[in-house]
């Protein structure tokens, strides 16, 4: 299928539930808002209290190392709320053959097993990530290290063979890592159909059945580009984020093949098991 017929395909299962769309909608709204209103309510806290406060202006983390871990911080914060989101999300576009009802059902009655996995895999994928993008920061040092002013001004040949090195370095090890990141696209799918799944297997499999499909991913992404300047008056995404949600399960789908079609009737079985 490709990138037009996946969107169409989306289209279609989003008129079809209707009430999915519509609490998918109402979730993406309150997350967006209540992290609206925490930066709104930082903002106003420190201007009636005299406070410093200038989190758009890069002069203000340059100033005090604290600032940059208090807003990364927040961020991840935010993106583990929105990791449990994006899980709960792409239950609602995984069809095993029930309607809106009978998903928003179970959500509403187990959320703790809807919610926890996803904070889970969220946090193993997080560490696992910064784990293999941790050696590019040997390169950046050496970056900023030899670029500095007090070393550029009495560089040596051995000096500014480091210097190219790292430069080097920095820029292959992030490909590899953009491409192994590719790869591991899978494993939130692949962890939902089979909960039993080890992290680990479940990145070895999302990498083996990623080969050869990554300028298929590619495309993929390419073809949201325009919708990216409603992305930025941010409220749009409430609508934008479930056809994405939905579109993505396809592409998955397809991508996944004979693994998706043996594991979705196992997990159809557990979630209606496990309704009442």
């Amino acid at each position: 299928m490709t990138s037009k017929q996946i969107k169409r395909a989306a289209a279609s299962q989003l008129r079809q539930n209707f009430e999915g769309i519509s609490m998918a909608v109402l979730n993406q709204f309150a997350l967006i808002t209540f992290m609206l209103l925490i930066e709104a309510l930082i903002y106003i806290t420190s201007e009636l209290s005299d406070i410093d406060y200038r989190p758009l202006q890069l002069s203000y983390y340059r100033e005090s190392r604290v600032r940059i871990f208090t807003m990364c911080g927040r961020m991840l914060g935010y993106l583990f709320l929105n990791s449990v989101l994006v899980y709960i999300q792409r239950r609602r576009f995984i069809n095993t053959g029930e309607d809106g009802g009978v998903v928003e059902r179970y959500i509403a009655m187990h959320p703790k097993r809807i919610m926890l996995p996803g904070v889970k895999l969220s946090i193993q994928l997080f560490f696992y990530k910064i784990l293999v993008l941790s050696p590019i920061s040997v390169g950046i040092y050496g970056v900023l290290h030899f670029s500095s002013k007090e070393v550029v001004s009495s560089i040596s040949l051995f000096g500014m063979v480091c210097f190219m090195l790292s430069i080097g370095f920095s820029i292959v090890w992030l490909g590899v890592c953009i491409h192994y990141f590719m790869s591991l696209s899978l494993v939130p799918f692949i962890s939902q159909l089979n909960p039993r799944a080890n992290f680990f297997d479940a990145c070895d499999l999302s990498v083996k059945l990623m080969e050869s499909k990554h300028m298929r991913l590619v495309s993929f992404y390419i073809s949201w580009l325009p919708w990216l300047p409603l992305a930025v008056l941010i409220y749009p995404l409430i609508f934008i984020y479930p056809y994405y949600s939905a579109a993505h399960v396809i592409l998955a789908r397809e991508i996944m093949g004979d693994y998706w079609q043996d594991k979705l009737p196992a997990m159809a079985r557990r979630w209606q098991k496990n309704l009442y």
